[in-house]
């Protein structure tokens, strides 16, 4: 007698999406309908189970604890997203399988992304920068908590408040690695520490100090110096300020200056032939005694750095004569009538250093024994300079010529 046997042999499984995926943790859920040979309503319970292929899914049926249909199933299961998830990043495919009639469905081409960063190592190229000098931050390492590479934006801030001059550009990483360009154009003797926050994770990192450049960008004479007597120093100190080429005072500077002045007959101490060099500082004050002019009139001085080409000037310093030490008078005639007018003439009025002189020169008749006006008898003339503009000082000057009166 032959018995027909009824099992239902499963020729095929298929497994569709139901939602959409979100990276590495898988967001949907799985529909796993089996179909039977000739097309026919599934009674019998055959198992399927989620194999790891790709040796990173976490799958609750897996082929050790795989699903067994049942009657209510009726050859059709949706599996719930908390039963898969991949912890590796890549692309991959999800299987489903009857191990019993050897028979799988695939979906390929999962791409699983990478989670949330959860850690990275940001560097700087330099310990100590220069202002304008570009450098670099760095950020390598940058994985989320499966030890995927990550990718994203790395945002660069610097912390410092005195630091306001500067270019920081953020850093994009790929495939857990980044690097961009950073330039500062201020100076600073402290440390300045940088920000480096890639999602929910920030890094600090700092330099140790920026210094000034090399290059002197700028020079500054500071004096309130603006009327002073030939022969004398100056009345007010001279101070002198550097800069480099972002206008930062050059505390480390070593460079070299000198002064000169339309002056040519001035004495400078620090002139050409003995330049002043900085002591790693800026700034610089030179006493009044290292300036002394000679010569009267609108002069200047001036201060230069012949390395870098810089300099700086002080104008309108008014230079008046010294005391008067000389005059040459003469009369329009060597003998003179009583009571008749004739004129004397003073030239030459000058200081020591040949400097030429406006004042007033007072004529008195020092001959005691003049008796009347017609007498001839020889006289001596003699001029007195009184010069009230010079500190109400007076000065007198003889000089004597045969002149008769």
């Amino acid at each position: 007698m032959l018995t027909l046997n009824t099992t239902l042999f499963v020729v095929e499984v298929n497994i569709t999406w139901l939602f959409e995926p979100v990276p590495l943790f898988i967001t949907m859920s799985f529909k796993v309908e089996l179909i039977p040979l000739f097309v026919m309503p599934m009674f019998a319970m055959p198992s399927t189970a989620f194999p790891n292929t790709d040796g990173d899914g976490t799958f609750t049926n897996n082929s050790q604890n795989e699903y067994k249909f049942n009657t209510t199933d009726a050859g059709d299961h949706s599996f719930n997203m908390s039963n898969f998830m991949y912890t590796i990043a890549g692309i991959k495919d999800l299987i489903v399988t009857n191990e019993q009639w050897e028979v799988s469905d695939r979906i390929g081409s999962i791409e699983v992304a990478h989670a949330d960063v959860s850690g990275f190592i940001a560097n700087i190229s330099v310990s100590t920068a220069e202002a304008g000098a570009p450098f670099y931050i760095t950020v390598t390492g940058a994985t989320d908590i499966y030890n995927n590479a990550v990718g994203g934006m790395a945002y660069i801030s610097i912390t410092n408040s005195d630091i306001v001059d500067y270019t920081v550009n953020n850093v994009a990483v790929n495939n857990g690695t980044g690097s961009n360009i950073q330039v500062i154009l201020d100076t600073s003797t402290n440390n300045v520490v940088f920000m480096v926050s890639m999602g929910s994770i920030t890094n600090y990192i700092s330099i140790s100090n920026i210094t000034p450049t090399d290059q002197v960008g700028n020079i500054q004479l500071i004096s309130s110096v603006s009327k002073v007597t030939a022969g004398r120093y100056i009345n007010t100190p001279v101070t002198v300020r550097i800069y480099d080429l972002y206008n930062n005072l050059k505390h480390n500077a070593t460079n070299s200056i000198y002064f000169y002045s339309t002056d040519t007959n001035a004495s400078i101490t620090n002139d050409n032939l003995n330049p002043y060099t900085f002591q790693i500082k800026a700034e610089h004050t030179f006493s009044k005694t290292n300036f002394l002019f000679r010569t009267a009139g609108i002069q200047s001085i001036a201060v230069t750095n012949e390395q870098w080409g810089v300099s700086a000037k002080l104008i309108n310093i008014n230079v008046v004569p010294d005391i008067p030490i000389d005059f040459t008078f003469t009369v329009s005639s060597m003998t003179q009538r009583a009571g008749v007018a004739f004129l004397l003439n003073v030239t030459d009025l000058t200081d020591t250093y040949g400097n030429q002189y406006d004042g007033n020169i007072l004529i008195t008749n020092l001959t005691p024994n003049i008796i009347a006006p017609d007498t001839t008898l020889p006289s001596f003339v003699t001029a007195i300079l009184c010069i009230p503009a010079v500190r109400n000082r007076k000065l007198v000057l003889e000089k004597v010529c045969s002149a008769l009166i």
